[in-house]
């Protein structure tokens, strides 16, 4: 999984012809949807949750497009499978949580 819109994680694989799937979040229409497996260590899924700089409307440009990446993981809408879901809705909440504050003070709830 990548934060990153580029493809240097796909690029490297294919470099060294290692068998992967790519694909990419996107709150758009893709042009073109790509048929995925259930991720294996043979063949991983490399995942760009911030959109493929190939796709100019699937980037995260704005707070909007970011409120709805963060919607769209929770709610599993657009995130192709469980294996994408499930850590990305953890690690989501898990952060979120950590930085509420108690009323002002400098302590922390955290919740994992």
């Amino acid at each position: 999984m990548s934060a990153n819109p580029d493809k240097s994680v796909a690029d490297a694989f294919a470099r060294y012809r290692l068998p992967n799937q790519f694909d990419y979040y996107s709150s758009q229409p893709k042009d073109y949807e790509t048929e995925l497996s259930r991720p294996t260590s043979e063949r991983p899924l490399l995942y760009n949750l911030c959109g493929c700089h190939e796709d100019r409307k699937s980037l995260i440009l704005d707070y909007d497009d970011l409120f709805n990446l963060l919607k769209n993981l929770l709610a599993d809408n657009n995130v192709p499978v469980s294996e994408v879901r499930r850590p990305c809705k953890a690690l989501l909440l898990s952060s979120f949580l950590a930085f509420i504050s108690n009323a002002g003070t400098r302590s922390c709830f955290c919740a994992t």
